[in-house]
């Protein structure tokens, strides 16, 4: 069966009906932008892998009782933040500040690129690397949300139990110190 053209609320409420492939359907719409943002929170593959089962275990087995969620990204991202919160604190504090961060810039598929545009490509991952890691990680994990999970801010604020002009007020707070790290390097 094609899930084309049905809404994440079209899908969960045909697997909540016992159309197992909707589930598949909604993994496949979300599962990478989960990903990315737990990438970009943990800084190694195998938690961040493990974090994104965790999450979707999780939703499987709640989906029966959701009901209609307003937004199932929002919803899975919320679900991922939890669990980074709980791998972050089973971590040392200096642990968590020392991973890579390179998943965060990436060509765009099928750009081709030249030497010159692939060392200012790896320059730019770079610098905005270095200056992710800078970040404290409730502004991180609301630039991760915004720009990687595609959430709006209200999403944003919903994913990580915040008012939104909180959520919006460490966004810009973190594009700011971003310009300025990136500015000075």
């Amino acid at each position: 069966m094609t899930f084309e053209g049905l809404t994440d609320q079209d899908l969960l409420a045909a697997f909540q009906s016992g159309d197992a492939e909707a589930m598949g359907a909604l993994y496949d719409r979300h599962a990478r932008a989960v990903m990315v943002y737990l990438l970009g929170m943990l800084g190694d593959r195998q938690e961040a892998e493990d974090v994104l089962q965790h999450v979707m275990v999780g939703f499987i087995r709640q989906a029966a009782s959701l009901g209609a969620v307003l937004s199932v990204r929002a919803y899975l991202l919320a679900a991922a933040h939890n669990g980074v919160a709980n791998v972050l604190r089973s971590r040392s504090r200096e642990d968590s500040f020392l991973r890579d961060y390179e998943v965060l810039v990436r060509r765009r598929d099928g750009q081709q690129a030249g030497p010159a545009s692939n060392a200012e490509a790896s320059e730019m991952r770079r610098q905005l690397n270095a200056a992710l890691a800078q970040l404290p990680d409730d502004e991180r994990e609301v630039v991760l949300l915004r720009t990687y999970g595609q959430l709006s801010f209200t999403e944003t604020a919903e994913a990580l139990g915040l008012p939104r002009s909180t959520a919006a007020g460490r966004y810009q707070a973190a594009i700011e110190k971003l310009r300025g790290l990136i500015d000075h390097e």
